[in-house]
């Protein structure tokens, strides 16, 4: 294989056998059970390891490791003197490793998220709780033993000397809206809901 080969052709000239200085032997497990003996310079690196086992095996994808002390060598450029084997013979195990597999991209349909106004119509309970919630308010603003709610307008008290709306009628004219007899009469309709009575007169002088 050209993989073979090309590590094969990276590896440095073995160390001579007479020559034991700055040397270490490492005996070289693969994972077929059959073993490799080589002399490595002190100096060569890890990476140096990792070829001569890729040019006996053909292996992609591997790691160097020691089972007693167990010890992980990875792949690096870090000299075997410093990766920890100090000079004497020592076994070395070939671990395969399982190349990741590609995840496939999920193909995401795009989704329309645009909400049509026009077309959205609020639940039932929605519509039952604001006509609730409409009513609590003028309860509030009309009934003189409820506490005032905040934010809202302070309880108008109904007159006792025969002008039954006259503290709404000065409401309403200090508002603008002075025409009396109409005033009256739609205090009248509201049963003296201030809030709806302006809500009425505002709309009706919007379409006069």
């Amino acid at each position: 294989l050209q993989r073979q080969a090309d590590a094969l052709a990276r590896l440095p000239t073995e160390p001579p056998l007479d020559d034991d200085a700055g040397v270490i032997k490492l005996m070289v497990r693969t994972p077929d059970g059959s073993q490799h003996a080589r002399r490595f310079a002190a100096s060569d690196s890890v990476a140096t390891l990792y070829d001569f086992v890729t040019s006996i095996t053909g292996l992609a994808s591997f790691l160097m490791a020691t089972n007693y002390p167990r010890r992980v060598i990875p792949l690096s450029t870090l000299p075997l003197q410093d990766a920890g084997f100090r000079g004497r013979q020592e076994a070395v195990f070939v671990e395969p490793c399982k190349a990741p597999t590609a995840v496939p991209d999920q193909a995401v349909n795009d989704v329309d998220m645009q909400v049509d106004d026009a077309a959205w119509v609020p639940a039932d309970a929605w519509g039952h709780a604001r006509a609730r919630w409409e009513t609590i308010q003028d309860e509030a603003l009309f009934t003189p033993d409820v506490m005032p709610v905040h934010a809202l307008e302070p309880v108008l008290p109904t007159q006792v000397d025969g002008n039954k709306w006259g503290a709404q009628l000065h409401e309403l004219e200090s508002m603008g809206f002075v025409d009396r007899d109409l005033n009256v009469q739609i205090l009248e309709k509201y049963q003296g809901r201030l809030l709806r009575v302006v809500n009425y007169l505002s709309e009706l002088a919007v379409e006069t």
